[in-house]
């Protein structure tokens, strides 16, 4: 944790990382066929200080230690791949629900505010002042997240790091937003952030391939798509925590 947030200072605008990574997917895909069949020997050499030697990429590592990418023991690189590219489409699929629902929330908050035949004072009402105090406490935070690094100053860093604590804390109403979990998400953003593959401004269709068809030809495409950014950002904090 502390050799990420070192090199945080490099962070400021698109890494080396980042701008080669299209030369790195082909490496990326590869590897996957040399998995271990153990992931606690993946681990342990994570722990030696190998983990971009042997991973090639600290957001990969990370799903996989998490259990997000699963590996199964004597399954071979491309029955892998399907795997993967299955579970990572659920969890962008589950996050693409609950970013609608907050919306809809969202519009019908904004409906009542503005009805002055509104009833009296409910329990939703009582939870909708205490999400207004997440909201606020989160922002507080927010704006003294990491504030030593350029990214962190951004509105679009920003706005990010408050949506999605905001949305985990909802999500999690007996556990809600507690400070310091906007320095675990910093790190989860940075990571992933400078490790996607640029999608030129246009967002790429994945709906009429197949999880078989995606992994055969363009699973790490897939797995670093900068569109899905917000979903596989959640998906990790969210099993962090």
């Amino acid at each position: 944790m502390v050799e990420v947030r070192e090199s945080l200072s490099a962070a400021t605008g698109r890494t080396d990382w980042t701008e080669s990574l299209g030369l790195k997917i082909p490496i990326l895909t590869r590897q996957v066929n040399s998995i271990p069949d153990s992931i606690e020997v993946a681990k342990e050499v994570s722990l030696q200080g190998h983990l971009l030697q042997r991973w090639g990429s600290r957001s990969l590592a990370w799903r996989i230690f998490l259990g997000l990418l699963p590996v199964t023991p004597a399954v071979d690189g491309e029955s892998l791949k399907v795997q993967w590219v299955r579970e990572t489409r659920a969890q962008r699929t589950r996050w693409a629900a609950l970013e609608k629902s907050m919306s809809l929330i969202a519009i019908a908050q904004q409906t009542k505010n503005f009805n002055p035949l509104a009833p009296a004072k409910t329990s939703q009402d009582d939870k909708a002042s205490a999400e207004k105090e997440m909201k606020d406490l989160i922002k507080q935070d927010v704006s003294r997240t990491l504030q030593e690094f350029n990214y962190f100053h951004r509105v679009e860093t920003k706005d990010l790091l408050m949506t999605l604590l905001f949305l985990w804390g909802r999500q999690n109403p007996d556990y809600g937003y507690k400070q310091g979990m906007n320095e675990i998400l910093a790190i989860v953003l940075i990571v992933f952030d400078t490790e996607r593959v640029a999608s030129g401004g246009d967002k790429r269709d994945w709906s009429g391939l197949s999880d078989e068809e995606i992994a055969s030809a363009h699973c790490m495409e897939y797995l670093f798509d900068a569109s899905a950014n917000k979903a596989d950002i959640y998906a990790c904090f969210d099993r962090i925590l």
